[in-house]
């Protein structure tokens, strides 16, 4: 129906002062492998990896990294954060109720 619902909330969190890294699907746009070939444990290490790249940068504080998580993010969010070397601080995990 044309809505973006994660444009509005990047957009949201931008204007709000806060970093936001958006990523691709393995597979899509530029990223390599295949999402139907990746574990759980795969796309982890993807979100781990995006973590670590702001973690890095020298206009993010590293101690406030966090992650937003909907749908398969929301299961990927605090298996991530529960990972003792993740660098993650805190995550929000989004629910959607149709009724």
């Amino acid at each position: 129906m044309g809505h973006k619902p994660f444009l509005l909330l990047a957009d949201t969190y931008t204007r709000a002062g806060y970093a936001v890294l958006r990523t691709d699907d393995r597979g899509v746009g530029g990223t390599s492998g295949k999402l139907d070939d990746a574990t759980y444990n795969d796309l982890a290490d993807d979100a781990v990896a995006g973590v670590r790249f702001l973690r890095a940068r020298p206009d993010i504080d590293p101690a406030r990294v966090g992650l937003f998580g909907h749908s398969e993010g929301g299961y990927l969010a605090p298996l991530v954060a529960s990972r003792p070397d993740s660098g993650v601080a805190f995550a929000i995990l989004m629910r959607v109720i149709v009724s």
